[in-house]
């Protein structure tokens, strides 16, 4: 949204990769994030929209809870070819085709941490929802994310991981600032779940795959050069088929309501 920033899915060959790793994704941990979205707000009837929403996979998850099917909105069109049919839009995150107040529920999901215009986003998202609706965001810190035995390449590639994401505009620690972020937007009332994810949750190679996401995340060469990188990712992978190891990631999930006097609160 709002411009790829640190995130890839480029090409026809790695659109499809990644809507699988994103639907095998939000499956691995929906049971845990549906009651952590039950904790923030979701409730049968909310017109809701998920905004990032790429190949649809919250969409069907989302819809029996709600008893309607949610909107989902993405740039990525690419992405978007794979999600239902006749609820997405292509839209950018900070400009949304919206009138205000129409939503009862925004879910920013794993895309903040992606683009600089993160606030934007979350000032768009909250024009569009109602007077009292809830805004709920989930993204990760990837500084917790650690495994043992640890790879002796693990600290430098987790490094060069989390540099080049900056470099372009993304932020890996994005989770721990959620709260923060939505109090700065003038929302209120906010509530924090977390969301640790683990190689007990997952098989280690899917644990690696699914969370780590090796294909779609760029590392620049000066920070590591390609053997270098590829040794990483090859000694994650060794670490995941050997047995025995325990791997950990952390999200957060943040929600928060939308005042009545919201116009007077939030920053432009």
């Amino acid at each position: 949204m709002a411009g790829d920033g640190s995130y890839r899915a480029a090409g026809a060959a790695g659109v499809e990769s990644e809507t699988e790793r994103l639907r095998r994704q939000a499956a691995a941990i929906w049971t845990r994030e549906r009651e952590a979205l039950g904790r923030i707000g979701l409730a049968p009837g909310q017109r809701l929209l998920d905004l990032g929403c790429g190949p649809g996979g919250m969409l069907d998850r989302l819809a029996p809870d709600l008893g309607r099917a949610p909107f989902g909105a993405d740039l990525n069109q690419g992405l978007l070819r794979n999600a239902p049919a006749g609820r997405v839009v292509r839209a950018d995150g900070a400009r949304l085709p919206f009138q205000a107040g129409v939503f009862d529920f925004v879910l920013i999901r794993l895309v903040l941490r992606h683009t600089p215009a993160r606030e934007q986003l979350i000032h768009e998202a909250a024009r569009v929802l109602r007077a009292g609706g809830i805004l709920c965001t989930v993204d990760v810190d990837e500084a917790a994310t650690a495994f043992d035995p640890e790879p002796s390449s693990w600290p430098a590639l987790k490094a060069a991981l989390a540099a080049s994401a900056v470099r372009r505009g993304g932020d890996p620690i994005m989770g721990r600032k959620l709260h923060r972020l939505l109090v700065a937007a003038g929302l209120v009332d906010v509530t924090t779940v977390g969301l640790p994810v683990s190689s007990d949750d997952l098989p280690p190679p899917a644990f690696v795959e699914t969370m780590l996401a090796p294909a779609a995340r760029q590392i620049d060469a000066d920070l590591l050069d390609g053997p270098a990188v590829r040794r990483g990712w090859d000694d994650l992978r060794a670490w995941a088929t050997d047995g025995g190891g325990f791997g950990y990631a952390l999200g957060w999930m943040a929600g928060a309501r939308k005042p009545d006097d919201w116009d007077t609160r939030a920053r432009p």
